[in-house]
């Protein structure tokens, strides 16, 4: 392994780490969303499943689904027409 890193450039290392770093922010961002509504549900048993079993962000987005907390443009087009707007 340690090779195969010492053979790359160093622009194919940036690519490498970036691809990561956004794959990382990815992850993160689904995983908070999908937290915050367990804590509001108060929801324990799905808590400890997001916790244990997340992998790349496809348990929360699957739980967002499923509850129906995904945001959506439908959504916000309700919200203005209930304003008036």
């Amino acid at each position: 392994m340690e090779t195969f890193f010492m053979e790359l450039t160093q622009t194919q290392l940036i690519v490498i780490v970036s691809i990561l770093a956004v794959l990382t922010l990815w992850d993160v961002v689904w995983k908070a969303m999908a937290m915050w509504v367990v804590c509001k549900r108060e929801s324990k048993l799905w808590f400890v499943i997001l916790l244990v079993v997340n992998s790349v962000g496809i348990l929360p987005i699957a739980y967002l689904w499923y509850q129906g907390a995904l945001p959506t443009r439908k959504k916000k087009v309700e919200d203005s027409e209930e304003k008036g707007e």
